[in-house]
């Protein structure tokens, strides 16, 4: 389906934007990249990235949306709002989990982040929400689901 093959690539283009604006900055290998190297490295990670969220999530997301019958733009814009915040709130659990391992630290610390995440800097969270709504409305208006006829009826 033409959908899940184009509405990912918001993802890609907000690897790309990211990896422009803050890797070049502050990471020390990125940093002495060419432009087109780094375009190329973001866009190969996001585009990696993009297409296995869209079979992890956004696809069961659709079929359960297809499923409950909520075939409207907003429930895949909502969807897709959520979906994005929960996936960024487990990756910084899981990177915080991991470094707390590979260092001997607390295990305290991912809800420390969690919590400054959620309280301190919610556009940590609320960007990928962001994102995934827009990858949910490009979805939306690729595939029309609410003008496709429903096998049940």
């Amino acid at each position: 389906m033409i959908a899940f093959a184009i509405a990912p690539l918001w993802i890609v283009l907000y690897a790309i934007l990211f990896g422009i604006m803050a890797w070049t900055h502050t990471d020390p290998i990125l940093s002495e990249m060419t432009a087109a190297e780094l375009i190329g490295t973001a866009g190969a990670a996001g585009f990696t990235v993009a297409y296995i969220l869209m079979v992890i999530a956004g696809l069961p997301c659709h079929l359960l949306l297809k499923a409950k019958r909520l075939e409207r733009l907003h429930h895949y814009v909502i969807s897709a709002f959520v979906c994005g915040v929960a996936l960024r709130f487990i990756s910084i659990a899981a990177t915080w989990l991991w470094i707390a391992y590979q260092d001997n630290l607390q295990f305290g610390i991912v809800g420390k982040e969690l919590r400054d995440a959620v309280l301190h800097q919610p556009t940590r969270l609320l960007i990928f929400g962001l994102v995934g709504a827009l990858v949910g409305a490009t979805f939306w208006l690729i595939a029309r689901p609410d003008l496709q006829q429903s096998t049940k009826d």
